[in-house]
């Protein structure tokens, strides 16, 4: 799996400026994840992905995932990122969640990340330039994503 970060940080073109850049931010980026939480379950809800909801208990998974990116964010792409994305994308296939549903997922929470950065931003006067966090989420959701699936898919051959 460490290989296919690297792989996957070298194709995204993620540089250290981006780890920083996001670990900088972290307290812009936590709020904007207190919100984004919530309707991003509240809209999984409305959509062919709530089957796979039926019996969760929402706000463990809600708190969870809002941990999961503040620690992507605030620590990087370290050794214990590296366990915890395989255990995502295990618990993802272990719930029959394809990568299609996966990946629509992550479009609503890339877009909707993006928005509350770019109007949260500029009022909480970000150490960074609102476009060049912006880059540097997507940047960091994208790989999330890939190895995300990829983990999926590993579970899927065991």
């Amino acid at each position: 799996m460490r290989m296919a970060i690297a792989e996957a940080q070298a194709d995204l073109a993620i540089t250290e400026v981006d780890t920083k850049r996001v670990g900088r931010d972290l307290p812009l980026l936590s709020e904007v994840l207190e919100g984004v939480m919530v309707d991003f379950y509240d809209h999984l809800r409305g959509t062919s992905a709530a089957v796979h909801l039926a019996d969760a208990e929402i706000s463990t998974l809600r708190e969870a995932q809002r941990r999961h990116w503040l620690a992507l964010f605030g620590d990087g792409i370290d050794e214990d990122y590296v366990r915890r994305i395989a255990r995502v994308g295990l618990a993802h296939r272990l719930r029959d969640i394809g990568p299609e549903t996966y990946m629509k997922a992550y479009g609503w929470l890339a877009a909707r990340l993006v928005a509350e950065i770019v109007r949260l931003g500029p009022a909480r006067n970000t150490a960074s330039r609102t476009d060049e966090l912006v880059s540097s989420v997507l940047k960091l959701v994208f790989l999330d994503m890939s190895m995300a699936v990829r983990a999926y898919d590993v579970a899927l051959l065991d």
